[in-house]
């Protein structure tokens, strides 16, 4: 995983949307009350040592998946369906096996992920083929494997990188409520050299729900683990937690409730809280204060969610 505050905020804001069925649920859908409430806007302003505010909007079909986003910059991302299952978003392009999983994912910067499940449906495997890189004629070869608990969450990453031997483990624990409360990140730099933790991160929720839930659950490919990114409908540091070190196809983690505070302990030491103000009609946020410290730089963020019931 990149450094939580030097990748995440020189990059712009990034939130993963849409998730592929690895539950055990009998729908696979994240819980959530009925409601007709949509995610419409989303506004964040950064302060601190760089400062930006961007606005991004979400539209939708009659039947509620969404259409379109309009990015900060003008830009219209069309989300494209055959029939009823996402083919195209973006860079990326979706195909879909016999009992309707997710197959592959094909990237033109990224290269091809395959997917490979268990019996139970769960994702047990991604198999990465990435083009060439500068000054190379070598494919870059990685898979991670998954495993998990008796209540089917992901409980260790393991991501090997076949050309040059680097392993990256990821292990994942949860709290009652079912929600990653904990994770660490060992490394191996080489094929010989014994893993080593480089990172431990804790994070704490609110009790209200997050409004990407909804937004999963009307695309049909829905779980709180995500492989496919949908950008600037909240920063990543709010809702996103992303495992792999190869930049594509990252295993994405989106929690039920609103994040309020993640502590890193890393050499850079990050912390970030959050202070949410909410609708208290659906129980969704409408602003929240973000404050973050430590690593190189120290900044605050105000956020801006706004709803529609159309």
């Amino acid at each position: 995983m990149e450094q939580f505050i030097l990748k995440k905020t020189i990059l712009y804001l990034l939130i993963i949307l849409v998730a592929f069925n690895c539950s055990s649920d009998d729908d696979g859908k994240l819980e959530e009350s009925e409601s007709n409430v949509k995610l419409k806007k989303f506004t964040s302003t950064i302060s601190g040592f760089i400062n930006t505010s961007e606005t991004s909007e979400i539209y939708y079909l009659n039947n509620g998946k969404p259409q379109a986003i309009l990015d900060p910059y003008g830009n219209v991302l069309s989300v494209i369906y055959e029939g009823d299952k996402l083919f195209k978003f973006a860079n990326n392009t979706y195909t879909f096996d016999t009992e309707n999983r997710l197959k592959t994912i094909t990237n033109l910067d990224y290269g091809i992920c395959t997917l490979h499940y268990n019996s139970q449906n769960l994702l047990i495997r991604q198999e990465i083929v990435a083009p060439n890189s500068i000054g190379s004629t070598e494919e870059l070869h990685i898979t991670r494997d998954l495993s998990y608990n008796d209540n089917n969450q992901i409980t260790e990453i393991l991501e090997t990188e076949t050309n040059n031997y680097r392993i990256d483990k990821y292990v994942l624990e949860y709290n009652n409520d079912e929600q990653l409360t904990n994770y660490e990140i060992f490394v191996s730099e080489q094929s010989n050299t014994p893993l080593e933790l480089i990172e431990e991160v804790e994070i704490t929720y609110d009790s209200s729900r997050n409004p990407l839930v909804p937004i999963y659950n009307n695309l049909d490919l829905n779980n709180s683990i995500s492989m496919i990114t949908l950008k600037e409908l909240a920063p990543s540091f709010l809702s996103n937690t992303a495992f792999g070190h190869y930049e594509g196809f990252k295993i994405n983690y989106v929690p039920q409730n609103n994040i309020l505070s993640t502590i890193v302990s890393s050499p850079f030491n990050e912390a970030l809280s959050e202070n949410y103000s909410y609708n208290l009609i659906d129980d969704y946020p409408s602003s929240s204060e973000v404050n973050i410290s430590g690593g190189f730089f120290s900044y605050s963020a105000e956020i801006l969610w706004e709803y529609t019931t159309d």
